[in-house]
């Protein structure tokens, strides 16, 4: 029910709503919403946020958080033989829904369910076209491959460096950038000078909730707050952390990410060691902005688009395997068809250009010169491992 129906319905009814009659008209209600207002139809009342903001959550908000249970949304493997290949009922699961299967292609589908974010357009200050490329360069030549048609996309552009210190901000909707980026971005207002700015959103933050990037010791700590590494507590999760001090968050954007900070001055003077979510453990400039808390919808791992059709309307072309080139076209070409039962030509599986796949090592173990960047890593990912390995 949209919101012009509810309010006839209400007004026919004799129903409190909270919207008034002639809040929207019908024939601008396509395109035109009041700013103020949120998508479920409740106005904000700024008035109740006063300029010193309560703490109302403990520092153990930030405290390293457990993983969430693997959700089994998909097929599992039954018990019984007879039930192999049917689906497990449906778990409801926030910011996901399942279609009711009646074709093909929505029969597995999970899609992200988008009835609680802001779908009427973006703010056109801060929004721009992404020309289509083809995958080309500007010399013409194919630099990634696949990629191709696809609907008209549109860039939002993400403050990350958290330009606006010491002013409150008030999130005045929460939107979804696909397919730029995987997590929710939220549309911040400062009513002091005006000024609005997209930023990543935070896993718990609402429209109407306050936000604050400072580059001095804050006075409370709180759920999407910017500030350095410096001031943030131990062993406490954060997010959006810049490389380089001044050069925005590069580090830790995607959905449902999250990074721990292990100590500070503690492993080197000036420095903090920060534990990513590969498990890698890297040094970061003590001056360097993160924010508190964990990146917004964290079971976009969870989608499954259903058919090709959605990969199509991303962008994505159809891929050929090796195995089915020519030997000039791709090292697994050729021969007959009864590929699969041999091992690959060449010794192992490789790229279309020779490199080896499955495990093997490209990078250089000699350079001339190590870059700053990777003499901050003082342990990589775990790789290649096996279940049940312990490290």
């Amino acid at each position: 029910m949209n919101l012009v129906k509810r309010s006839i319905f209400c007004s026919a009814h004799h129903v409190h709503s909270p919207l008034p009659y002639h809040t929207i008209s019908k024939r601008c209600v396509n395109w035109w919403i009041p700013a103020e207002m949120d998508v479920r139809g409740l106005k904000h009342q700024w008035a109740k946020h006063p300029q010193e903001v309560v703490n109302t959550e403990p520092i153990t908000q930030f405290i390293f958080h457990e993983p969430e249970p693997d959700w089994k949304l998909i097929r599992t493997t039954a018990p019984n033989p007879r039930q192999m290949g049917q689906q497990k009922p449906w778990q409801p699961v926030p910011g996901l829904r399942k279609l009711r299967g009646h074709t093909p292609g929505s029969r597995r589908a999970i899609l992200p369910d988008m009835t609680c974010l802001w779908t009427h357009g973006s703010a056109e200050a801060l929004t721009a076209r992404i020309p289509k490329s083809g995958g080309r360069y500007h010399t013409g030549q194919i630099t990634c491959r696949h990629r191709g048609g696809g609907v008209k996309k549109f860039y939002k552009v993400i403050d990350f460096n958290r330009s606006i210190f010491d002013e409150e901000g008030i999130i005045e909707r929460m939107e979804y950038d696909h397919p730029n980026r995987t997590a929710y971005i939220a549309l911040v207002r400062y009513p002091q000078s005006g000024r609005i700015q997209y930023t990543l959103a935070v896993e718990g933050q609402q429209c109407g909730d306050v936000v604050l990037s400072s580059r001095n010791k804050p006075k409370h700590f709180k759920r999407g707050f910017a500030m350095p590494l410096k001031y943030v507590p131990d062993k406490a999760s954060i997010c959006q952390i810049e490389v380089d001090p001044g050069k925005g968050a590069g580090f830790v954007r995607a959905a449902g990410c999250s990074a721990k900070l292990l100590n500070k001055n503690g492993t080197k003077k000036g420095y903090a060691l920060v534990e990513l979510q590969s498990k890698e453990l890297r040094l970061f400039d003590l001056e360097c902005m993160c924010v508190l808390g964990r990146n917004s919808n964290i079971y976009h791992n969870k989608i499954n688009w259903g058919k090709a059709g959605k990969r199509r309307q991303l962008g994505w072309r159809p891929y050929v395997h090796g195995t089915c080139m020519n030997r000039v076209d791709h090292p697994h070409g050729g021969g007959t068809s009864h590929k699969r039962t041999r091992p690959f030509a060449g010794g192992g599986r490789h790229t279309k250009w020779g490199k080896g796949m499955m495990g093997d090592r490209t990078r250089k173990v000699k350079k001339d010169r190590v870059p700053i960047s990777m003499q901050r890593i003082l342990k990589r990912r775990p790789r290649h491992f096996k279940p049940g390995q312990i490290f």
